[in-house]
């Protein structure tokens, strides 16, 4: 996870999405998006639609239309 921090030691505001089967708690949450600088954290296990769904968020596209 060194990596996130010298990313953002760079300067660098790349999206990074968390992947874990670890987080229990928000204290867990806090953790990973504030110190480690994580855009986003996703709990294991998760649907691919749902993976899908996190990174088009990440980068910037639009969640399609709900049909009528």
């Amino acid at each position: 996870m060194d990596w996130i921090k010298k990313l953002r030691r760079a300067g660098r505001a790349t999206p990074v999405l968390f992947v874990t089967s670890f987080w229990k708690s928000m204290r867990d949450f806090e953790l990973v998006t504030n110190t480690l600088g994580a855009t986003q954290l996703l709990r294991k296990p998760a649907l691919p639609a749902e993976i899908a769904d996190r990174v088009d968020s990440l980068l910037g596209i639009p969640a399609p239309a709900a049909a009528p």
